[in-house]
């Protein structure tokens, strides 16, 4: 058995060891699963170690006769999985900066090596194993909503991309700023979710029965990931994120180990999902760039 990695073209890798690596991972991320990669990052490569002991995504792109790797869009902490420590995390970087002149990818929390290369970003989570409360401010904003006769409604399958396509890829592309090839990922990620089970759907109504507001979260045993999510009435402060989010947090809780707020980095936005019980949890960046100086940015 070869003590290195080796790097597997996308049409040879062997889905099932990969994703049964990832999954019995200490950080078992539902972003590495096999079919996410597929949606977000099609054609992406696997260094794997061993029969699949340590695994790590490849989600190269090519730009203007360089090959990069960015992080896939809709996707959060990837990196290795499997068996691995800090010799194994040095292996892998100093080959990608043999392979790349430009990378910044998002690791996972159990990478532990420090380095120039490496700066760190936040998301929030709740343990489900341990208590966790919403704040006075979420409390409200529930009961708020409630009072006005909010409901929380899970989406059914048949409907769930064409409400999805109505509320939220305005708000995907106008607000968030996502262009064409990055929305066609989402929606590609929506089919990939439904087909594999793996997704839930909720939405807000008021008692007209007008849909306020939608989010979506893709789950497996281990981990559920707040995907994406709008209200249509912010300026209303109607409270129905608060309580389309609080549903399925709820909902949740004897499913999943974690749930991941996936963001949180813009303090507003923090605010929020520290409202919901959400903990910060600080995972690495790998940035690296020997880009030549007239090439600036070679991104998307």
């Amino acid at each position: 058995m070869s003590h290195h990695f080796k790097l597997i073209p996308h049409q040879l890798i062997d889905v099932k060891k990969w994703d049964r690596c990832v999954n019995q991972s200490t950080w078992p991320s539902l972003f590495a699963q096999s079919f996410y990669l597929n949606a977000v990052a099609p054609g992406w490569e696997a260094l794997v170690k061993g029969d699949y002991e340590t695994v790590f995504p490849i989600t190269k792109k090519r730009k203007l006769g360089y090959t990069y790797l960015p992080h896939p869009p809709f996707t959060g902490q990837l990196g290795l999985f499997g068996k691995f420590n800090k010799e194994t995390e040095r292996e892998v970087f100093s080959y990608l900066q043999s392979q790349f002149r430009l990378i910044e990818i998002e690791l996972n929390c159990k990478h532990s090596l420090k380095a120039d290369t490496i700066s760190e970003k936040c998301t929030h989570v709740i343990d489900y194993s341990r208590p966790f409360e919403y704040n006075e401010n979420t409390r409200r904003n529930i009961k708020r909503a409630l009072k006005s006769g909010l409901e929380v409604e899970v989406i059914e399958d048949k409907t769930l991309l064409s409400l999805s396509k109505k509320h939220l890829d305005p708000f995907i592309t106008g607000t968030l700023k996502i262009d064409n090839s990055g929305l066609k990922r989402f929606h590609e990620l929506l089919k990939a979710a439904l087909q594999h089970k793996q997704i839930k759907t909720y939405c807000t109504k008021n008692k007209k029965g007008e849909l306020l507001a939608i989010a979506h979260f893709i789950y497996n045993k281990h981990q559920v990931v707040y995907l994406k999510g709008n209200n249509s009435d912010k300026e209303a402060n109607s409270g129905s994120m608060h309580l389309l989010m609080s549903r399925a947090i709820e909902d949740f809780k004897d499913r999943a180990e974690f749930f991941d707020f996936s963001g949180g980095s813009i303090p507003n936005i923090a605010r929020f999902f520290k409202g919901l019980g959400g903990e910060p949890l600080y995972y690495p960046v790998f940035k690296y760039n020997k880009l030549p100086g007239f090439i600036k940015l070679l991104k998307g």
